[in-house]
């Protein structure tokens, strides 16, 4: 498991008391890539005093649709087991941002392997545990106690997971899970129950594999698919749980991808580094097939989970 070196525990201790905005890496246009937003250093974590104590950047405005601003960002969380848990960050890719929101200390221990976010900004959280998966939850604005809600059949493997708007536009949601062998199921929203829906289907390229996948406020769900060889890029059905639109994405190896999100149209992976264990964030067009596998080269930590809510925006701004 990464740990953090002690110089970067200090300076995570203090930029969550002091609400700061972290930038991190040089944001690259890699070498078939399109353009990115320029960051502040070239070289590690550089830290800019935010006006805002909220844990979120102080320039986040109210969203459509009733959302807020922060919810439209994206959400990553790292790989840091200390005294001060896993951190949970916002990422703004148009900027290449990372800003410290909270600590996150669910499990003494478990296994962080994913998170989703809901519009409401709750945080929900998959830990491996002796006695299997359990989803624990944190309000990411009000903070507070980390809460265990569910636990999941014996067997059903690691978990990603993210919300999908019930229907497009709706401002209802619901958070849909992935085992690691392919398994779809989803957790009812008023008993925190889990139901199993169906094992994912319809593609040989993908079958038996469990994905990463991201939610749409147009109720539409987006995978990368790890393959040995390469990943795949895909769509899934819901409730049918049918995989389709399957496309490779070559330039990024699939064993170091420890999460993805579809955000404003376009998919970002955040990827391990060999050099330290730290992630850099990858970033794809389909639109283009446009690839820039160095958007940020390195973010000063390992990610292992990422998120967006059903507020994130469906077009690039």
């Amino acid at each position: 498991m990464f740990m953090l070196p002690s110089s970067r525990m200090l300076l995570a201790t203090a930029l969550i008391g002091c609400g700061t905005h972290v930038t991190t890496g040089t944001t690259g246009t890699g070498a078939a890539g399109t353009t990115g937003s320029t960051a502040t250093s070239s070289s590690g974590t550089t830290a800019q005093m935010a006006s805002s104590s909220t844990g979120f950047p102080a320039t986040t405005s109210t969203g459509a649709g009733g959302c807020s601003g922060a919810a439209s960002l994206v959400y990553v969380v790292s790989d840091i087991q200390d005294t001060f848990g896993n951190l949970v960050y916002t990422y703004e890719p148009v900027s290449g941002t990372f800003t410290p929101v909270t600590s996150l200390d669910c499990s003494a221990n478990g296994q962080l392997n994913s998170m989703a976010v809901s519009r409401s900004l709750v945080g929900w959280f998959d830990f491996t545990e002796a006695t299997g998966e359990v989803l624990y939850t944190l309000d990411l604005v009000n903070k507070g106690a980390c809460n265990p809600a569910v636990t999941l059949p014996s067997g059903f493997g690691q978990v990603t997971m993210a919300f999908v708007a019930d229907s497009p536009g709706a401002d209802s949601e619901t958070l849909y899970v992935s085992g690691s062998t392919g398994s779809l199921g989803k957790i009812d929203p008023k008993s925190n129950a889990f139901v199993p829906i169906a094992s994912l289907s319809g593609d040989a390229n993908v079958n038996g594999l469990g994905p990463w996948f991201s939610g749409t406020s147009d109720a539409q769900v987006f995978a990368y698919f790890p393959t040995m060889t390469t990943g795949r890029l895909a769509t899934i059905a819901l409730p049918s749980a049918q995989v389709s639109a399957d496309t490779p994405l070559m330039g990024v190896d699939p064993t170091t991808v420890a999460a993805f999100v579809r955000w404003g149209g376009d998919d970002y992976l955040f990827t391990t580094l060999v050099a330290g264990g730290d992630s850099g964030v990858a970033h794809y067009v389909p639109t283009t097939s446009v690839l820039d596998p160095a958007l940020v080269p390195d973010s000063g930590f390992a990610a292992v989970g990422a998120a967006v809510t059903t507020c994130a925006p469906l077009t690039h701004p």
